[in-house]
Formats: structure tokens, sequence, C-alpha cells
């Protein structure tokens, strides 16, 4: 795993990134026998950037609009940057295109709403921006390496009421 982004594990529920790397450690067979890994938080790059710099800008408006479809173009706009200038700044930033940390951001406000809500999967895919059920679905185990019921399953999060036969 090489600079993958997602929500700080010691907050519950923030919104403070991290970006991590793992790779395995091998015994002289090749069998692996441990985990190397490295954390950084995403605040140490933001720090890079000045009240004034637009892609500070640009992040907020993913994370506090992430259920509504985002024009990357036109948020290059507010950025005052070209298109590609946009993308190759970001992702100098923040280890990925903007897309992919739109779509963290949102499996990630979908794993809190199975962890604390009763919602359904389909509706918690139309609440964070997902087009249905089976896109949440497939982006979610993708990502998090499970679907969302097993995620709600192991996080002990509520499922939706059951209808009593």
């Amino acid at each position: 795993i090489i600079n993958e982004i997602e929500f700080a594990p010691e907050l519950a529920g923030s919104d403070r990134l991290i970006s991590y790397s793992k790779i395995p450690i091998k015994n002289s067979q090749g069998g692996i026998i441990g985990v190397a890994g490295i954390h950084r938080h995403i605040e140490d790059k933001q720090a890079q950037l000045t009240t004034s710099d637009k892609l500070g800008n640009a992040v907020k408006v993913m994370h506090d609009n992430y259920s509504d479809q985002i024009d990357f173009k036109k948020l290059a706009q507010t950025a005052s940057m070209s298109y590609n200038h946009f993308i190759r700044r970001f992702k100098e930033l923040f280890g990925v295109v903007p897309s992919e940390y739109l779509t963290r951001v949102r499996v990630q406000a979908a794993c809190r709403m199975l962890e604390q809500t009763n919602d359904t999967i389909s509706s918690i895919a139309l609440q964070t921006g997902f087009y249905d059920h089976s896109h949440l679905s497939r982006v979610f185990s993708k990502t998090m390496g499970l679907s969302p019921s097993a995620y709600r399953k192991a996080h002990g999060g509520k499922g939706p009421p059951q209808k009593e036969s």
C-alpha cells in the first residue's frame, strides 16, 4: 500500500486525514513475517498551504460538499489554476488526484454512517455522493476490503430495523 489516504484512526468521526504506506517484510524464504509502515498527517502538508492558497479552499469544498457532484474543472478555476496544473499540484501535496481524494472522503463518510446510523446502504450511498447501492458497494469494497454490510457488522453499526414476520 503506497500513499493511501484515510481518516486518522485516533479521532473517530474526525475529518483529520493521514497518508500512509505499508510494505511487507519477508524472510529469506520469501514468506511474509511482518509489515513496515509509515504515516504522516495531511495537515503537515496542509501547513505548507497559505491561507491564500486556493488548494486549501478546494479541499474544504470537497469535504463540505462530498455528497454533491463536484466539477474539478470549476474547482481548478476557483483555485486560479489550469485544470492540469491543479491536478499536478494537488497530487504533489496529497499523493492522489482530486477525484481519488474525494472518493476517500465519501467512503469515510459512509463508514461513519454505517457505524452510527440505521440508514439503509442505498440511503447512505445517495447521502455520500454515490449513484446507488451498487456503486457504493463496489467502491467501498475496493477501498476498504469488505462490503458495506460486512463493515457495519464488524464495527458494531446498527443496520436498518428488520421487518417482523
